[in-house]
């Protein structure tokens, strides 16, 4: 009779644990704000990723049209940034307010700094710079290839420039204020590397190119000075939406002839990894700590936000509903 007592107290000790264990899993995985468009609505709006406590930040203009989000890199942001034709809107999370900072003649991307005191954007091929404090700073031609990327310390930018000593479009690494340009990566086999992304740590960037010759685009990644270049192949692949994750261990990335999310170690040591294929993503980003993936897909009907675990793939709907759910982007709650 004790034997069988002392079994049940163990197994019920047991189950304990196990309890406790999931309730500390689910007490501490990582939970923040969305920030969406909802076409519908026709309004930006901000929700949990529990899906609790959804606030209306900014009806879109209506001469603007549906907005593209851009996300200020804080852990806590104080604002987000959105572009929409040739407009670039801004809403103050404290006090949910908005206002237009600059109207442009053909915007194209547009990058908030990490320290949140510049905004980059593209106009009409060049880069200009936007500081909060006052002022704009133009510094370089982007011939035709419409991204950039800021340095972690706010101080620099890489882009794709057209070099017209070379007569190659390369890519480069820029201060802010325009001053001491270097080549980070050329141009070779008749294409030119571009969509570049500073590394969490500093020390890398990823970006496209056909550095093998093999007529086929693919993500590489090299340290800033230029040496350790690292191949993540992509055979049969058209990759875009490269984004590193927070750890700087690992990136994600679609494939649009598929439309699918693959992730692959940063040190390029395994092939990339099928992470999202029941829904036609259009855009992938990391949650702050690296925990989730936030992707924009298709759902056959419309778009949907959802949040993908990067290991397994498993995944929930963040947000939906009727019309389009999309241009999401991931805040620290």
């Amino acid at each position: 009779m004790k034997k069988i007592l002392f079994k049940m107290i163990l197994l019920l000790v047991l189950l304990s644990c196990i309890i406790s264990c999931r309730d500390t899993i689910e007490d501490n995985q990582e939970t923040g704000w969305v920030v969406y468009y909802d076409s519908a609505l026709a309004s930006i709006y901000m929700i949990k990723s529990d899906g609790t406590d959804k606030t209306e930040l900014s009806p879109v203009y209506p001469a603007l049209g549906a907005p593209a989000l851009y996300n200020t890199y804080a852990r806590r942001a104080e604002y987000v940034v959105y572009a929409a034709n040739t407009s670039i809107a801004m809403t103050d999370l404290s006090s949910i307010s908005n206002s237009t900072l600059t109207t442009v003649s053909a915007l194209n991307t547009v990058r908030v700094s990490p320290d949140q005191q510049k905004i980059g954007y593209g106009d009409n091929g060049d880069i200009n710079v936007l500081f909060l404090s006052g002022g704009t700073n133009n510094f370089g031609t982007m011939s035709g290839i419409y991204d950039f990327d800021w340095s972690r310390d706010s101080k620099k930018v890489a882009c794709t420039m057209y070099n017209s000593e070379t007569l190659t479009t390369d890519l480069y690494l820029i201060n802010v204020d325009g001053s001491g340009s270097e080549v980070l990566v050329q141009e070779a086999n008749s294409t030119s590397p571009g969509y570049p992304k500073w590394s969490p740590k500093g020390d890398r960037m990823l970006f496209l190119h056909d550095l093998d010759g093999d007529a086929v685009i693919s993500y590489y990644s090299i340290k800033l000075d230029g040496t350790d270049l690292i191949s993540y192949s992509s055979s049969g692949m058209d990759p875009s939406n490269g984004c590193w994750s927070p750890d700087a261990k690992r990136i994600a990335f679609m494939d649009e002839n598929t439309n699918y999310i693959y992730v692959v170690d940063a040190d390029g040591s395994e092939a990339p990894k099928l992470i999202f294929s029941d829904y036609l993503a259009s855009s992938v980003t990391w949650s702050t700590y690296g925990e989730w993936l936030l992707i924009d897909a298709y759902n056959g009907t419309d778009y949907d936000v959802f949040c993908v675990d990067p290991e397994t793939g498993d995944y929930f709907t963040a947000v939906g509903g009727s019309g389009d759910q999309r241009y999401s982007i991931w805040l620290v709650d």
